[in-house]
């Protein structure tokens, strides 16, 4: 580096790093910042953020804890330190720290929202709504709003109800707009275009994608994330065919760009599980799934998909093992307790089998009456009494 103390240089470089996944190095210099001016409290901030994002959870305490120690008085590392307890799964000590911070800033909406999500993760599905709408008011900033926004997304999709996941997306891209600009909402709208095949509108999925693209310039790199919507979509029509050729297509683009540390961030691994699975090669998927998973043994569907598989393998051992690590992060998850409930039934558990079902639709109650998984809950459960 031509001016190796230049703090800016750092900052950029360290940038960098985190857009192109290389985690290592951008903590190496997010912490020369730190070496050069101690000044720069939130640089801690952003380290325990970074940790928290790759499942690094003990590092990322080490941050936020520092962070507290240097500047007690106010609210950051208290929220910090509550985001990486919820990816833990420990909801005790998230809802104490989110608590804290509210004692030091009343009206913080992060906090508020984060109690909700700790509701709706314990299944009080009611309660959490009030907590977002409590954020929502105390929102002052586009950021803020786009978060609550963001769970509002999360909890219609845990409930099946996605058609108001749809009419939410408009409001929720707006505020995103304001915040990171217009290209990085249209790329972000690709990725939620599965969501209309989902709602069962699908003709509606391929609009989407073909407008977003008339609006972005037709650069490889740019198109490959609007590519990565239509795997999305192709994903749900359970179209394996196609969707093993979009990869095969992502995946030049971003080995022509450099950027094949990538993949696993925006799915393409897990992706490649998925069609192994849709073709019926159940240890390939496994095995694939398996290697997602490796960034963050927290994530809550690769977890989820893992213990299908394995169910689909008939090795129901391995498959509760998988799906009670999915409940162990997020408990009132549905799909997991249906995932469970198959394995029970198919081990003759039918008491099991049926308490397991009966907690999945408790969240489903309201799913819109075309949603697949609550369907087929709802004839699980018929055959289960």
């Amino acid at each position: 580096m031509l001016y190796p103390e230049d703090i800016q240089a750092h900052r950029r470089l360290g940038n960098y790093y985190v857009k192109t996944a290389q985690i290592d190095k951008a903590a190496a210099s997010y912490n020369r910042i730190l070496e050069l001016d101690p000044e720069q409290h939130d640089y801690l901030i952003t380290l325990g953020d970074l940790y928290t994002g790759v499942g690094r959870y003990r590092e990322a305490l080490t941050s936020y804890q520092k962070y507290g120690e240097r500047l007690p008085s106010q609210a950051k590392s208290l929220l910090g330190m509550a985001r990486t307890y919820l990816e833990m799964g420990k909801f005790a000590e998230a809802e104490s720290s989110y608590r804290q911070a509210l004692s030091l800033d009343p009206d913080n909406a992060e906090a508020s929202l984060g109690l909700g999500i700790i509701q709706m993760r314990r299944g009080n599905l009611a309660q959490a709504l009030k907590q977002y709408k409590t954020a929502l008011g105390q929102s002052q900033l586009p950021e803020e709003k786009e978060q609550v926004y963001a769970e509002l997304s999360n909890y219609y999709q845990l409930k099946g109800q996605w058609q108001n996941v749809l009419k939410n997306l408009p409001a929720w891209f707006a505020t995103r707009t304001q915040n990171n600009g217009l290209i990085n909402t249209l790329l972000i709208e690709a990725f939620y275009a599965q969501v209309y095949v989902v709602a069962g509108r699908k003709d509606e999925a391929f609009a989407v994608l073909k407008s977003i693209e008339t609006r972005i310039e037709p650069t490889p790199l740019l198109r490959s994330f609007v590519l990565l919507g239509y795997l999305g979509v192709y994903l749900e029509l359970e179209d394996a065919g196609r969707a093993k050729s979009l990869v095969a297509q992502i995946e030049k683009i971003f080995k022509d760009y450099g950027l094949n540390q990538l993949r696993n961030s925006v799915g393409l691994t897990e992706s490649r599980g998925r069609i192994a699975e849709l073709q019926g090669d159940y240890r390939r998927a496994l095995q694939t799934y398996r290697q997602h998973l490796q960034e963050d043994p927290t994530k809550v569907l690769t977890n989820i998909e893992i213990g299908r598989v394995y169910r689909r393998l008939k090795d129901y051992n391995n498959a509760r093992t998988a799906l009670q690590k999915a409940l162990n992060f997020y408990p009132s998850h549905p799909e997991a307790h249906y995932e469970l409930a198959n394995v029970y039934a198919e081990q003759g558990d039918r008491a099991a089998a049926l308490k397991e079902v009966r907690l999945a639709l408790k969240i489903w109650a309201d799913a819109d009456p075309s949603y697949e998984l609550a369907r087929k809950a709802r004839a699980l459960e018929a055959r289960l009494r």
